[in-house]
């Protein structure tokens, strides 16, 4: 899914793909080339557990 989301003073997009891997998911996100890219997870990272949900395992890449 493709998401534009204002981060860090201005807009970016990003591809977020979720793979079913019970008994979670895996989530792979991918930005499209700005400075700002890596800005990006650790958004995301935050609407995971806001919304409640659990991170177990984040990869380095």
């Amino acid at each position: 899914m493709r998401f534009r989301d204002y981060i860090m003073e201005g807009f970016l997009a990003y591809e977020v793909r979720a793979e079913d891997m019970e008994p979670g998911c895996l989530l792979r996100i991918r930005g499209e080339g700005s400075n700002r890219d890596r800005f990006i997870r650790p958004q995301v990272r935050h609407y995971i557990t806001a919304a409640g949900l659990t991170i177990a395992v984040e990869s380095e890449d």
